[in-house]
């Protein structure tokens, strides 16, 4: 029966093409090895705590809190194309793990954001991922003047890479990427190659301020 085997065939055809393309769509289980580098993210935890979304975050910006510079994550990048981002990520982060996160990122809803959207595309086991993430912030030195300000003040985004740089020897300007939210300082970002040395960044991580920034004071 010709017509038979010919239909037979189509439909395997079809359910052939439709796995293949099921397994180009999805994204790797492991990514360690196309992980190139980090970027470590730093945020400026007062700009955060005076938006809308930072009213509502009281372990970060609840009454007594006093947070300067805090890790937002550490996001892995691919040698080419984007950084990967939104990886299967399992069960979430265990609690415990959470926990010895808190100090230098003190709000578990941000530690399951960051694990969700970047961690698990990093390859690593959540433990693993914020044990690396918290060696990658203790390499680096935040700025006196960045401790406790209680005043606001205005700074050139090229004077804040150069007191990080000043700070932290070896760390170049151009391994620094300084974002602001419309005239606020709100964030540093510090490249790192897989060891955690420091890197010049990609042209994708640059600084994004249009004017330069307003450095609300820690409260």
């Amino acid at each position: 029966m010709p017509g038979l085997r010919l239909s037979v065939a189509v439909v395997l055809a079809v359910m052939a093409a439709g796995a293949a393309s099921a397994q180009t769509a999805s994204p790797p289980k492991s990514q360690t090895a196309a992980v190139d580098h980090w970027v470590l993210a730093l945020s400026w935890s007062p700009a955060w705590c005076l938006g809308k979304a930072g009213e509502k975050d009281v372990e970060q910006c609840g009454k007594g809190k006093r947070h300067g510079f805090v890790v937002h994550g550490l996001w892995p990048q691919f040698s080419r194309g984007d950084k990967p981002k939104d990886c299967p990520s399992g069960p979430g982060v265990p609690k415990d793990v959470a926990d010895k996160m808190m100090p230098v990122m003190p709000s578990h809803p941000l530690i399951e954001r960051e694990w969700t959207k970047h961690g698990a595309c990093s390859g690593l086991k959540p433990a693993d991922y914020f044990a690396k993430t918290r060696a990658a912030y203790d390499k680096i030195k935040v700025p006196a003047v960045f401790k406790s300000p209680d005043k606001p003040a205005t700074m050139t985004v090229q004077h804040i890479e150069k007191l990080f740089s000043e700070a932290n020897p070896g760390l170049t300007p151009e391994a620094i990427a300084v974002t602001c939210r419309k005239d606020k300082l709100s964030e540093v970002r510090i490249c790192m190659d897989k060891d955690l040395k420091t890197r010049d960044c990609r042209a994708s991580v640059r600084d994004r301020c249009k004017e330069d920034p307003r450095i609300d004071p820690v409260k």
